[in-house]
């Protein structure tokens, strides 16, 4: 006989069965289990979400993330638990829990075999201090660490496409980990690359903020100012050129000839950087100028329309008399010009049309491999890899060339994924 009141006994009852008969005791136990058993579950989930971080410079680690077997192990101990609790009902809410759980967990596999690939190309580069000749990782205990991920996968319940994924992401790390064989320099430049392009797209040196007309040439003139951002840039192009100098010393010609292109892309950015730095003050004041009228236009404000003659005769006067030198600077002022007038007119203009946008392999070959815009966000560069690796993966696509596909899509996004984590608050 149940030792609780009968008009609670559903509660604690499974209604297909009479066996379970719990004493208020019983009861009392089974809970105290259920909140060890959830607060668990709560540890493990947030040791998922945490980011290991360099104890120096609190960033991301690219060499530390928590092995999932450890997690594994709790996740064991939970199911054995679970001998504890009595009611059917409860049992299977909370292996539900733990179920959902544990498809987070294996995906944990990504970064922690990347956090080991890295190790790897960190210790076999040549243009690495090592601590010692310690071999931190190697080549077999890798390839272990991708057949302990496959071999988690059978165990959960997660459908087929969800499968492919995983299948694609360790993929993925499966072409980086064998660039960084084919190539032990490719490690230390993809490190230097991401520090150089996050310096370049993060810099504020051209991003001047509104400035009446009155206080453009006092704003300009501010010799500190300018001073700082020549040493700014002389540093920016040590970088470029200690770039350079890593791919002089690549051994794959195929590699070494896609780093390249790469690192030639960057110089020319910090290239751009310098001419606007030594461009006269006055093509930098029409800049400011122009971007100012194109905001009033956009809102509606009114507009000194007598303004848009005043700086295309000042533009047309600077193009008879330069050199040259200038050439990129006019065109965009040309292009900022155009589109103030189309504004004017009421025409609708394409923001992007119009936005600096150098065509170099260093940068715009990852989106263009995705096909996204250069300003897409991290969900739609997600999205747009998933797209493609469920299309072009050999599991699914049995053409001669989907494998080669799927390498130059696994490199753009991998350069993508780099991208926004030193230029993003979040990480992909």
């Amino acid at each position: 006989m149940p030792k609780i009141p009968e008009g609670e006994w559903s509660k604690y009852t499974d209604p297909e069965s009479e066996e379970y008969s719990p004493t208020t005791d019983d009861l009392e136990k089974e809970e105290k289990e259920k909140a060890v058993i959830y607060d668990e579950l709560a540890y493990i989930q947030g040791e998922i979400g945490r980011k290991e971080r360099d104890y120096f410079t609190d960033e991301e680690s690219k060499f530390e993330a928590t092995d999932p077997d450890y997690f594994w192990e709790q996740l064991g101990d939970l199911h054995r638990s679970l001998s504890k609790i009595g009611d059917p009902t409860l049992k299977k809410e909370i292996e539900a829990e733990i179920s959902r759980t544990e498809k987070e967990v294996y995906k944990h596999y990504i970064p922690f075999i990347d956090s080991k690939i890295n190790i790897y190309g960190w210790q076999n580069s040549p243009a690495e201090y090592h601590y010692s000749d310690k071999v931190f990782i190697t080549e077999e205990e890798l390839l272990a660490y991708f057949d302990q991920a496959m071999a988690v996968v059978p165990r959960l319940k997660i459908d087929e496409d969800e499968a492919l994924d995983f299948q694609v992401e360790l993929d993925r790390l499966q072409e980086k980990f064998g660039r960084y064989k084919k190539e032990p320099f490719l490690f230390t430049f993809e490190d230097k690359e991401e520090e150089l392009q996050s310096e370049l797209y993060r810099s504020q040196i051209n991003e001047y903020p509104y400035i009446e007309p009155k206080q453009i040439d006092r704003a300009f003139d501010d010799e500190g100012t300018h001073q700082k951002n020549l040493e700014y840039i002389q540093e920016l192009q040590q970088r470029a050129t200690a770039l350079m100098q890593i791919v002089e010393h690549m051994s794959d010609p195929e590699t070494k000839s896609k780093c390249e292109e790469r690192a030639k892309s960057l110089q020319a950015r910090v290239d751009y950087l310098k001419m606007r730095l030594e461009a006269p003050r006055e093509l930098l004041a029409l800049e400011v100028q122009l971007n100012e009228m194109i905001r009033r236009i956009s809102n509606k404000e009114e507009v000194d329309t007598s303004l848009i003659d005043e700086i295309k005769n000042k533009l047309s006067a600077f193009e008879k008399r330069q050199t040259g030198e200038f050439n990129d600077l006019l065109l965009r002022l040309s292009k900022l010009l155009n589109k103030a007038e189309r504004l004017y007119r009421g025409e609708v203009v394409d923001e992007d049309e119009d936005r600096f946008n150098t065509e170099y392999a260093g940068i715009n070959w990852a989106w263009g491999i995705l096909g996204v815009k250069r300003d897409a966000t991290k969900a739609e560069v997600n999205q747009a890899y998933r797209r493609l690796s469920l299309k072009y993966h050999p599991d699914k696509n049995k053409d001669d060339s989907a494998h080669e596909r799927m390498i130059k899509i696994n490199e753009a996004y991998e350069f993508l994924r780099r991208y926004f984590k030193h230029n993003t608050s979040e990480a992909m």
